[in-house]
């Protein structure tokens, strides 16, 4: 046993392994899940929904194409119009019953 904790070959080895195992995980991990989304009917969990209350009073739960971050600028223009801006992009949607649609730009003119 003295021996191969003297040895400088078994001694690298033995530290590297805790090191392999888990860049092994991390990095097959991603991959295992895109494989096993791909195979079957799962969904991602990357959707993003945001619920919302209007001026008139109606709750809105929709999902929004992009991920807004803490302090995303939300601006009711009415009562059916609302005007979300995420970084550099302006979405613009419009109020149909508990639904928002993407709203007409000409709207805002």
């Amino acid at each position: 046993m003295k021996q191969f904790f003297e040895n400088k070959n078994a001694l690298g080895l033995l530290f590297m392994l805790p090191a392999g195992a888990l860049l092994l995980v991390f990095l097959t991990y991603p991959l295992g899940l895109g494989i096993w989304l791909g195979f079957t009917d799962a969904q991602s969990t990357d959707q993003f929904y945001v619920v919302l209350a209007s001026p008139s009073g109606v709750i809105l739960r929709q999902m929004l194409p992009s991920l807004p971050k803490i302090g995303t600028a939300v601006e009711w223009v009415d009562d059916a119009h609302l005007q979300i801006s995420i970084g550099l992009q302006s979405l613009k949607f419009e109020v149909v019953g508990r639904e928002l649609h993407p709203a007409d730009q000409e709207e805002y003119k």
